[in-house]
C-alpha cells in the first residue's frame, strides 16, 4: 500500500458526536479542576468589614429598685466602640414627702460598667438629704484601639436611707427603694461589609 492510500484512510472528518464528546470531556475536567481549586484572598485572607461613619446614640432609661436591688443592661452594637459614657443620676424624694419631723437619709447607688476586653469600673455614690447625685463613668479608645462586642452595665442600689425623726425617739420608717434614671451614650464605627 502506498502512503498516499493510508492518509485517505485515515483522513475522515471527525463526526458531530465525536466533537460533542471530546468538548464535554474537556469541560468537566475544567470544571472539577475549578471546584477544588483554592483561590487567592490576598496575604490575611479574605478582607473584613471596614469602619463607616461615626454613629453617636442615646438611650435613657428611667427605673426602679428596691433596696438591695440589681438591674443589669446590655449594649451591643455591631461597630467599633470610640465612646461609651454611661451615667446614673437619682434625687431623694426629700423631707416634706413624708413627714416634716423626719430626716430621709440619702440612698446608695453603686454603677458598674464592663467593656467588651473585660475591664471594669465601678463608682458608688450617696446622695445628700434631700438632694440629687450622679455617678458618670467612660470609656474612650484611641484611633486603632477600638473594642467590637458588648458592653455589660449594671446598677444596685445599695442602701435606701430611712427615714428617721429630727427630735424625739429613734423609731425610723423604710425607705423601700428608689427611683434612677440611667443614660448610655455611645459613639462607635459602624461596620461595612467590603
Amino acid at each position: 500500500m502506498k502512503i498516499e492510500a493510508v492518509i485517505k484512510k485515515y483522513q475522515k472528518p471527525i463526526s458531530f458526536f465525536g466533537a460533542i464528546a471530546i468538548v464535554s470531556a474537556v469541560y468537566i475536567v475544567f470544571a472539577i479542576e475549578a471546584a477544588n481549586a483554592d483561590y487567592y484572598d490576598g496575604d490575611d485572607g479574605p478582607k473584613p468589614p471596614e469602619p463607616g461613619g461615626l454613629k453617636n446614640e442615646t438611650t435613657t432609661y428611667d427605673d426602679h429598685l428596691d433596696e438591695l436591688g440589681t438591674h443589669e443592661y446590655e449594649v451591643n452594637k455591631s461597630g467599633l466602640y470610640t465612646l461609651l459614657r454611661a451615667t446614673l443620676y437619682w434625687d431623694e424624694e426629700g423631707e416634706d414627702s413624708y413627714e416634716p419631723l423626719l430626716t430621709n437619709y440619702g440612698d446608695t447607688f453603686t454603677l458598674t460598667v464592663t467593656d467588651p476586653e473585660g475591664e471594669s469600673q465601678s463608682e458608688t455614690a450617696t446622695n445628700d438629704n434631700g438632694q440629687s447625685a450622679t455617678i458618670e463613668i467612660e470609656f474612650a479608645y484611641a484611633e486603632n484601639q477600638e473594642p467590637v462586642g458588648d458592653f455589660n452595665i449594671t446598677v444596685t442600689l445599695d442602701d435606701a436611707g430611712d427615714y428617721w425623726p429630727i427630735i424625739g425617739p429613734s423609731v425610723g420608717i423604710t425607705d423601700p427603694g428608689n427611683d434612677y434614671t440611667l443614660t448610655i451614650e455611645v459613639e462607635y464605627l459602624e461596620l461595612i461589609q467590603a
